[in-house]
């Protein structure tokens, strides 16, 4: 008689952050069209409960709205780019949401700051648990891939505001556009007061899994591969299991340029 092996129990969440690519800078070959099933398909195969999406523009953010019925979403949808953040309607409740803009105080809605090359959006949502009552708060960001101070001082606009949404139960998710230890990366995990102490979830992680590489660009492009896509997490957050997950299309077909990055989060 084979004795099954226990199922380990459900964490209180399981968030998956992945970076999609914009449908029109896409190479040839790998349009949304072409990869859009594939997308959706991974998210299901991953079972989120909690998405953090970059890389989303307005015909995209249609599809996978459309594709993903269990899911609720916090979008701005007046702009042609996006970082939503979807939920299961079913096991959250959203207290407060909102988006803003990675941008100094008065500065021109639509233009980029510091050194970017575009302005970027960050998403926010203070989740309740149906079931539990427990809170927990995430943001999603996708930060300047050219400038780096406009990465840095993104991430202090999103340290203060995570301060501002308070909470002990805190996520930041998103495309860094950056390596771990990087002056953005060292920003987001600065001990400073007043805001959440937030630390890598690779650091805090009881196991890690996957490639290294989050980034792997498409096979007919040059791009280095790189780490570039984190969570991290508050004092109240434990993660259960850390994952750079790696699509069974991989390398035949992918379903972006970036890999989906899937943390089992207690709280």
């Amino acid at each position: 008689m084979t004795i099954p092996k226990p199922v380990p129990p459900r964490p209180d969440c399981r968030l998956v952050s992945y970076n999609v690519l914009y449908q029109g800078v896409a190479p040839d070959g790998h349009g949304w069209v072409d990869r859009r099933k594939s997308v959706t398909d991974e998210l299901e195969r991953l079972g989120p409960d909690i998405i953090a999406l970059q890389e989303v523009w307005m015909e995209q953010f249609v599809d996978l709205r459309d594709s993903l019925s269990e899911f609720s979403w916090i979008a701005a949808t007046e702009t042609p780019a996006h970082t939503p953040i979807a939920y299961r309607d079913h096991t959250f409740e959203v207290l407060d949401s909102g988006t803003f803009w990675l941008s100094p105080p008065g500065a021109e809605i639509g233009t980029p700051a510091w050194d970017a090359t575009y302005q970027r959006l960050a998403t926010y949502a203070t989740l309740e648990d149906f079931g539990t009552g427990r809170r927990v708060s995430v943001m999603n960001v996708h930060l300047d891939h050219d400038g780096q101070q406009a990465r840095t001082e993104g991430m202090s606009l999103v340290r203060d505001r995570l301060t501002e949404i308070g909470g002990d139960h805190v996520v930041l998710a998103g495309d860094f556009n950056c390596q771990l230890g990087d002056p953005a990366h060292r920003r987001g995990t600065e001990q400073r007061e007043g805001w959440v102490s937030l630390s890598d979830a690779r650091t805090v992680a009881e196991t890690t899994a996957g490639p290294t590489h989050t980034y792997t660009g498409f096979a007919e492009q040059s791009y280095q591969p790189s780490e570039i896509d984190h969570v991290l997490v508050s004092d109240g957050v434990d993660v259960e299991r850390l994952v750079t997950c790696v699509p069974p299309s991989e390398p035949e077909q992918r379903p972006s340029d970036h890999r989906p990055v899937l943390a089992d989060l207690s709280y």
